[in-house]
């Protein structure tokens, strides 16, 4: 078999397929373009504590930042809760091996799963999905961590068919009023934890 020649590389251009929902192309390419610091560029209409912060690595800063507060609050005795996002073994894991080489306390750590996936009828799958949001953070983070640290199972949350109704109630209850630390991040529709920018959810006022 010949070699394969990379260089020059040569355009493919292609239209979107059918579902994805935004297809001008002049505006996609636009978009492409902008660098990290022109993300980060204030815009008038952004709320006086929000601000942008692009990195090309997340990760290492995301761990610092959820271990750092996790070790400070389990040092001070104090609950401490934390919501988690998506299927992220590249920061479970890593959390979880600095918590047992530390040796961090973590019965007053409440875990939340931010969102799960849920069938046509609305059946929140159950924690034995193979691709669910609970799944990956027992498997990578709770059970990570040695059984003389880990928080008990019952600091451990997530939707149910049970308490869906009441999933931020009990969120505010345990953290009395309000999660410690949010990990999240957007889906390629600009959602975050499965509330899509439709038209149910558009609204005038930022703040509701």
């Amino acid at each position: 078999m010949k070699d394969i020649i990379t260089d020059p590389t040569v355009p493919f251009k292609f239209e979107p397929s059918e579902f994805v929902p935004f297809k001008d192309r002049e505006v996609c390419e636009r978009v492409r373009k902008l660098s990290g610091k022109d993300l980060e560029k204030r815009e008038p209409w952004w709320h006086p504590e929000f601000s942008v912060k692009v990195m090309m690595n997340p990760h290492p800063v995301l761990i610092a930042t959820l271990f750092s507060r996790l070790k400070a609050a389990s040092e001070a005795g104090k609950t401490f809760s934390m919501i988690l996002g998506n299927h992220e073994p590249d920061t479970y894991i890593p959390l979880a091996q600095l918590i047992n080489y530390f040796g961090v306390d973590c019965s007053k750590v409440h875990v939340f799963a931010e969102d799960e996936w849920a069938d046509e009828d609305g059946n929140i799958a159950p924690e034995t999905y193979e691709a669910g949001f609970v799944h990956s953070m027992l498997k990578y983070l709770v059970y990570q961590i040695d059984p003389k640290l880990r928080m008990p199972m019952e600091n451990v949350h997530y939707p149910t068919n049970k308490n869906i109704n009441d999933y931020s109630k009990i969120i505010n209850d345990v953290s009395e009023g309000g999660a410690d630390i949010i990990s999240t991040s957007p889906g390629w529709t600009g959602h975050v934890a499965f509330v899509d920018p439709v038209s149910e959810f558009v609204r005038d006022d930022v703040e509701e």
